[in-house]
């Protein structure tokens, strides 16, 4: 790191001073510029050993031995050495920090602002690396850093730094990694309205509350994502999937019928209507939905099967209707069973085709065997 101005305002102060401690903060720092880092870490942890009393009244609390230790580990970070101390980087970070806070007059904050700057590319590819390797929770560690960074106090005349919005959402992918919930919607909600990043962010805050198990957060995330970004047809499925899921039929049918407006070729959406439309209590036109949906896509599972058990429950209530009548009521008996077995035998070729898409599921294996058995009784099939 090149510190010039700062090392030789270093030099200049110790050079006025005889105290022996600070003489091992000009040693470390010409270990430093000697390339010999390993002694310089050395000898500058000698001037901040707290249980050496000349170091606590001369050195441990002095701003000059921190940001000398601060520019070593980073030196050590940048020449790859890994057998002196572990993240140096982040160690590094640390010990600037701790200048600034001793540095109480800020004559150093411009000169370790610059470095500080210096080293916040190396933080956001120390986060890359990080995430790469599993390590979530020091990407986030290291994408933190770099924020505070940009926050530390303004210079006389010093513009706000900018920050790129991948950075946010690099970071909230590492918070949400790492489950790290408050970080993750911190980065993402600034992340929610950029263009680019915007319709994964609101994905991944809809995530967040999913796992704080809020589900107001979940509700009102994913009607502010659709409202930003009604042409997305992954939002407006989600929404529908979770009006559905959370009991509100009305409001699922209004959104699937936006989606069905932008995309009426769209078996999904059918699918979707026929099941808030069940939900919503209107079975004929749950049966025109999944109709609709099979008539797009004749190989779906869901609205093949769905529409089968609308038949179903329909014959079986019929039939246990007709079993609750009293002995002597052998024509309302038929009756009933008749009109139980005809909805049965409109479910049949849906659950025979059901059992094509997927042979082994076993709700459709069980269906079929109970109205193959029904059929055999009531003399229906031969």
């Amino acid at each position: 790191m090149n510190r010039k101005i700062s090392i030789t305002w270093l030099f200049l102060v110790l050079a006025t001073l005889s105290f022996a401690q600070k003489t091992k903060v000009a040693n470390a720092l010409t270990f430093q510029q000697e390339g010999d880092l390993k002694t310089a870490y050395e000898t500058i942890q000698e001037a901040l050993n707290p249980e050496n009393p000349k170091a606590v009244k001369k050195t441990l609390y002095w701003a000059g031995t921190w940001e000398v230790k601060a520019s070593i580990l980073y030196d050590i970070h940048k020449a790859g050495i890994r057998n002196i101390v572990f993240e140096p980087l982040l160690e590094s970070y640390k010990a600037y920090n701790r200048a600034i806070e001793l540095d109480t007059k800020n004559r150093m904050l411009a000169g370790i602002k610059e470095d500080l700057h210096k080293m916040q590319p190396d933080l956001t590819d120390m986060a890359v690396k990080a995430f790469k390797l599993g390590r979530f929770d020091v990407a986030l560690e290291a994408y933190q850093k770099y924020f505070e960074i940009a926050d530390l106090p303004l210079l006389k005349d010093e513009e706000p730094m900018k920050i790129d919005t991948a950075i946010y959402y690099n970071a909230g992918l590492a918070a949400f990694s790492s489950k790290s919930w408050p970080n993750a919607i911190q980065f993402f909600s600034k992340t929610a309205h950029n263009n680019k990043y915007g319709e994964d962010s609101y994905f991944y805050l809809y995530g967040v509350y999913q796992a704080m198990s809020d589900t107001l957060k979940q509700y009102e995330t994913l009607k502010e994502a659709f409202n930003k970004y009604p042409e997305s047809e992954n939002i407006n499925i989600e929404l529908v999937k979770f009006c559905i899921a959370t009991e509100r039929p009305d409001e699922a049918i209004d959104y699937i019928d936006f989606a069905i407006k932008r995309s009426p070729d769209n078996a999904t959406f059918y699918t979707l209507k026929g099941r808030a439309l069940e939900d919503a209590g209107n079975d004929n036109d749950a049966i025109e939905a999944y109709l609709k949906a099979i008539e797009l896509d004749a190989n779906l599972f869901v609205p093949t099967y769905n529409l089968a058990v609308i038949y179903y429950n329909r014959g079986v209530y019929f039939i246990n209707k007709a079993i609750k009548l009293p002995q002597d009521k052998n024509d309302e008996y038929d009756q009933q069973v008749a009109i139980g077995t005809l909805e049965l035998v409109k479910g049949l070729p849906l659950f025979e085709k059901a059992k094509e898409i997927q042979p082994n599921d076993e709700k459709v294996n069980e269906s079929l065997k109970f109205i193959y058995s029904h059929m055999e009784k009531t003399n229906n099939i031969n």
